[in-house]
């Protein structure tokens, strides 16, 4: 059976419209969001999250807690134990018209993004470049 070149000319240009477009989603979404500092109050293991065997990759629930012009805030998120300690100062960043909304780690740096478009790129422009060999 003949391979059909279309059908994977289609899937590369949709890896890389899907990539750079959820990467320009992200930039769009958070850059207003402002940087600040939050402790984490909790680290509880998760028994619905395991994500393996090892001990190490299992999931624990995480609570942050932020303020925010004196309004105290708490987010969650699922985490390796090892990743966060109680008491721990973390770097977030939260929108300021809605504080309740945050991205613990901070905002993700422009050159990230541009590296993760670049690879999408990469990686749709080579199976497109294999479609039509």
């Amino acid at each position: 059976m003949k391979k059909n070149p279309l059908v994977g000319m289609i899937i590369s240009i949709l890896i890389i419209v899907v990539g750079i477009g959820f990467v320009i989603w992200m930039y769009v979404s958070s850059r207003n969001y402002v940087e600040a500092k939050a402790t984490v109050k909790s680290v509880v293991y998760d028994p619905t999250a395991v994500s393996s065997d090892d001990e190490a990759d299992k999931d624990y629930k995480v609570t942050f807690e932020y303020t925010v012009d004196g309004k105290t805030y708490t987010t969650e998120t699922n985490a390796s134990k090892s990743d966060y300690s109680v008491d721990e100062e973390v770097k977030i960043a939260y929108d300021p018209d809605k504080p309740g909304d945050c991205m613990v780690g901070g905002k993700m740096p422009l050159w990230a993004m541009i590296g993760i478009c670049v690879a999408v790129f990469i990686v749709g422009g080579i199976g497109f470049i294999k479609s039509i060999r």
